[in-house]
């Protein structure tokens, strides 16, 4: 865990679900943390009926513009997720929190807390984003790659008032 050792964090939240709590479980054993909390609203997103069909013509029949029949929208698991990141915010201020979630919902969370298109979001990669309550939140690293500047473990430690999450 390179990735994450190379800052001082105080504690691990994730979703509930087994994948995302299991990893948790791991990299805070790793770091000497506590997993803290499960968070529901860090779930992936529900795809409704459509949930663990395989590729073919039934889950091309469930298709509508923008996702699937009955499943749950981008804007909603944005929403979900961004709320989780304030209540995080507002519970633990100035906490320097890892997260440990699901792709889908990190990928739409931080386009819409940034107003930019991220893009995809790779399988066990640092993201690192800050929030400030005055600024809002800035992207520090994405997949493992520095975007803007990437903080050093000392300035990291220094930052008041700021929230750091690797999602």
């Amino acid at each position: 865990m390179p990735a994450l050792s190379q800052f001082d964090w105080d504690f691990v939240v994730s979703s509930p679900l087994i994948r995302a709590a299991e990893t948790a479980d791991v990299i805070a054993a790793d770091l000497d943390l506590d997993v803290i909390r499960r968070i529901p609203g860090l779930v992936e997103r529900d795809y409704g009926p459509t949930e663990g069909m395989l590729e073919g013509a039934e889950l091309d029949s469930m298709r509508i513009p923008g996702g699937y029949y009955g499943a749950e929208s981008e804007p909603e698991v944005a929403a979900r997720g961004l709320d989780a990141l304030h209540a995080l915010s507002r519970d633990y201020p100035g906490a320097r929190i890892i997260v440990v979630t699901h792709g889908t919902l990190i990928r739409v969370t931080l386009t819409e807390a940034l107003d930019l298109d991220v893009g995809s979001i790779d399988n066990a990669t640092l993201n690192l984003v800050r929030h400030h309550r005055n600024t809002g939140f800035a992207l520090h690293v994405l997949n493992g790659t520095p975007h803007h500047t990437q903080p050093s473990p000392s300035h990291f430690d220094n930052l008041k008032g700021h929230k750091s999450w690797q999602l």
